[in-house]
């Protein structure tokens, strides 16, 4: 039960990177994308419509069919005929995104887009002179999943003509989940209230993520824009409201049958492993010469047995249970096993930072499948500050202990330069060992690299 013996969410993962994958059929996904720059009261933003042009390059790279809006002194007018024109797109496709780089302000129960010609003599002139998030949500509601991401966090320079008693405040508002239709995600470059700066950090991370991101769900995109924003930018905190099943990617598209896929094919896996960690674990015993060290391991064949045979009947608590002795006992599996329930929350609330103890656990005995999970939740930044040198190190200790898909994550942190060095070489090369050793995900993404290239 040493290295390599931890090879359950391995083959869990490799199931689930052709089930999350994306849809089978090609989708259609519409994008619009807004720069304004020359505010007639306020100024100048310098760097809106770059920050539009990097993001629309971006979703034209992975399929969208985008319309590009970067109008330096955009009229109220164009504004509500682009948005006409982009709700009958939105009509007839699978997906919708609208980006807007600009001046936005909270007013009332809503957050409000400004073109470059309003004047805002008063806070309630926005109702006359803006374009309401409520309205454009409406608008977009045929298609099967929205993304509305509003680059628009900024100071708010109407109010200095307002009457005193009208404060207007810097910044969006907040908006409840409650208040999207299902199928829709609303992001913010900042938090409610708080201004980003117009140094295009937001955009330059989303872009990034965006080209790059090679399929990544789309929470799991806005946690690392929202990490990289911070760590170029602290004070800044990027924000986004999910109100989805299923699974979304930029290059992929809509799922909404991912999570139910998903859950069959980590069970399938798991149990499959399970039974043959077994079989080695009673094999062993039966080769132990009579003592302790013998009876010991039929103790953990009998906890890892009654733990699989719960598991099988969907009786995560019973399965907790048994796995939770197993690791109390000191083995690394039981305890690797016991952290996959706490992240997925099975039998147990879901906590991401007790699935990090769990599998540090299983890593420090030896199991190398729960340095691979461990260095999943720093690249990723669930129940951890998100850290790419530390989630390379644990992909080398993985893939050293024989996880095929921790060499193929290590490599692509090694082959596109986060947490390290940038070894184009050296990254290619662990990716084949992790394709040669089984790992579904780095074959794929190496025939990404290939077709890029």
């Amino acid at each position: 039960m040493g290295d390599g013996v931890g090879l359950l969410v391995s083959l869990a993962l490799a199931i689930l990177a052709v089930v999350l994958a994306g849809p089978a059929l090609a989708q259609s996904k519409v994008a619009l994308v807004v720069g304004v720059s020359d505010y007639k009261v306020g100024g100048k933003l310098p760097q809106t419509l770059a920050d539009a042009e990097k993001v629309a390059g971006s979703l034209a790279s992975v399929g969208f069919s985008v319309e590009r809006l970067a109008v330096p002194a955009l009229s109220k007018g164009a504004l509500e005929d682009a948005l006409l024109a982009f709700g009958e797109r939105a009509a007839r496709a699978d997906v919708a995104v609208l980006y807007f780089a600009g001046h936005g302000m909270q007013h009332g129960d809503d957050n409000w887009l400004i073109p470059a010609s309003a004047n805002l003599r008063s806070e309630e002139a926005i109702r006359f002179e803006g374009g309401a998030l409520q309205d454009i949500m409406e608008l977009m509601k045929k298609a099967r999943f929205r993304i509305i991401i509003l680059d628009a966090c900024r100071n708010n320079p109407f109010r200095v003509n307002w009457p005193q008693t009208m404060s207007g405040p810097d910044g969006l508002g907040a908006v409840p989940k409650a208040a999207l239709p299902v199928g829709s995600l609303v992001a913010f470059s900042a938090a409610p209230g708080q201004k980003v700066p117009n140094d295009g950090v937001y955009a330059d991370a989303l872009s990034r993520l965006i080209r790059e991101g090679q399929g990544l769900e789309l929470n799991q995109l806005m946690r690392r824009v929202r990490s990289e924003v911070q760590r170029k930018t602290p004070a800044a905190a990027p924000e986004y409201i999910p109100n989805y099943e299923g699974s979304f990617s930029f290059s992929g598209g809509y799922d909404p049958d991912a999570g139910v896929k998903a859950d069959v094919a980590q069970r399938d896996a798991q149990i499959a492993e399970l039974q043959r960690q077994l079989a080695e674990l009673k094999a062993s015993a039966a080769a132990t010469p009579a003592g302790p060290a013998r009876e010991a391991k039929l103790d953990l064949a009998a906890a890892i047995s009654a733990g699989l045979e719960a598991y099988e009947r969907q009786d995560y608590p019973g399965a907790r249970r048994n796995w939770q002795a197993a690791c109390d006992g000191g083995n690394a599996l039981g305890c690797f096993n016991l952290g996959t329930l706490y992240e997925r929350g099975q039998g147990v609330t879901q906590d991401f930072g007790q699935a990090r103890t769990l599998y540090q656990k299983g890593c420090d005995g030896g199991n190398a499948n729960g340095c691979f999970n461990l260095g999943l939740l720093y690249e990723n930044g669930l129940g951890v500050t998100l850290d790419y040198g530390q989630a390379r190190t644990l992909y080398q200790k993985g893939c050293d202990g024989g996880s095929a898909k921790g060499c193929s994550y290590q490599g692509d942190l090694v082959y596109r330069g986060l947490g390290g060095m940038k070894d184009i070489a050296a990254g290619r090369a662990l990716l084949e060992k992790g394709c040669r050793a089984g790992d579904a995900w780095g074959c794929d993404r190496l025939k990404k690299l290939d077709a890029a290239n």
